[in-house]
């Protein structure tokens, strides 16, 4: 063989094999630390409550900041408005005012009017109930609210272009949702409980990205649940775990765009951190430095499993019988590899599978049975082309 053929094959290995190389260094814990936290407390009433003032005296001794998404107004059981406590307000303002927490605008009422508050209402009646609840939280604090987290974290495109037209510039919802509008800045809940949130400190399954974690009051209900707030507390400041705002990651110019959301969505990356393998964790929102060469791996491994579907056609259409349950594993994986990235169910993906293989397998028998799978000796090369055109008559 060549010299230019073999140093062609070397670099051809080289440029396959670096994005592997790229997002298995990036898997790997690290024991600098470069991940941060951000801790988002949501329904937040302007009106004392024991738990809620509990949780926000914690995180004031501890000096730790955190986001109040606030509630801008309190609805009665027989929905008669509770008026705010304009003494409170002022309480959130100055914590505000010290960088100790960033205000978020949790709804407007925090009351459902289908699935959510927000999903399925028209552009119009939602950009109506956003701009009603910023006036009333400007009223109440002497603020401008440019965060927003949607209760129960249900929104579809309209609410996010509401956001757009009364000028939010912070989202905050779940991982997944409508990530179309590229005017906002997506930085979504990752993670739903303290337990999680100390194994991946624990773990250092986190390298380079942010865990967004969620609370709410009625999840401290007894003194364990305390406790393990404490613990929490106690092993970030111990790591040097840097919790920070929204508002300050967006000062810094941290990237929080919609792109970065698009990525955790890949197959190949939604699939490692479901089973959360190679230390990818689903409790991370992590940075493009994983993500990256995630995608690019993705790409690899796809042209590679093109290259060797090509093959095993070409090798059926030579009737050679052993490609063809390889195909069909193949082509098997692929819908399953596919399919739950999009939050399709496993009983659908099963009925899938189980049609595609059948149609694969009656396809070829049929064009088997029509006689037109060549054999290997009728396997036409250029060479006996070439005889066949010169043999005398």
């Amino acid at each position: 063989m060549p010299t230019w053929r073999i140093f062609i094959k070397l670099l051809l290995i080289v440029v396959l094999a670096t994005p592997f190389a790229l997002f298995w260094k990036n898997c790997l814990p690290s024991d600098e630390s470069r991940l941060q936290f951000v801790l988002r407390f949501d329904d937040i009433y302007l009106k004392p409550n024991p738990i809620q003032d509990s949780l926000i005296g914690i995180f004031k001794k501890a000096k730790i900041p955190f986001v109040a998404s606030i509630i801008p107004y309190q609805v009665g059981p027989e929905k008669q408005m509770i008026p705010n406590d304009r003494i409170y307000a002022k309480k959130l303002r100055e914590m505000a005012l010290a960088g100790e927490t960033d205000i978020f605008m949790h709804g407007l009422f925090h009351r459902k009017t289908g699935q959510d508050e927000f999903s399925g209402l028209p552009l119009e009646q939602q950009s109506s109930m956003i701009e009603q609840g910023k006036k009333e939280l400007k009223k109440q604090l002497g603020l401008d609210v440019t965060g927003f987290a949607p209760p129960w974290n249900g929104y579809d495109p309209n609410t996010t272009a509401a956001l757009s037209t009364q000028r939010f510039s912070i989202f905050s919802s779940s991982i997944h949702g409508d990530r179309s509008n590229c005017n906002l800045h997506f930085l979504p809940a990752t993670c739903y409980a303290v337990s999680d949130a100390l194994k991946i400190i624990e773990e250092k399954s986190g390298c380079d990205g942010i865990v967004v974690l969620l609370i709410h009051s009625y999840s401290f209900q007894t003194e364990k649940d305390f406790k393990d707030l404490s613990k929490l507390l106690t092993n970030i400041k111990e790591k040097n775990i840097q919790v920070t705002l929204p508002g300050k990651l967006q000062n810094q110019g941290k990237d929080l765009s919609c792109i970065r959301l698009r990525l955790h969505h890949q197959p190949l990356f939604w699939m490692l951190s479901r089973f959360e393998l190679l230390h990818i964790s689903p409790a991370v929102y992590y940075s493009r430095n994983l993500l990256i060469p995630s995608l690019l791996t993705e790409l690899v491994l796809i042209f590679m499993v093109v290259l060797a579907t090509l093959r095993a056609l070409d090798n059926l259409l030579r009737k050679n019988w052993f490609f063809l349950p390889a195909l069909i594993v193949v082509c098997l994986g692929i819908l399953t590899y596919l399919f739950p990235a999009y939050h399709i169910s496993w009983k659908k993906i099963l009925l899938c599978e189980v049609a595609f293989a059948t149609a694969i397998t009656s396809g070829y028998l049929m064009v088997k049975r029509n006689g037109l799978i060549l054999k290997p000796t009728q396997a036409t090369s250029p060479d006996s082309l070439r005889a066949s055109f010169h043999k005398p008559s």
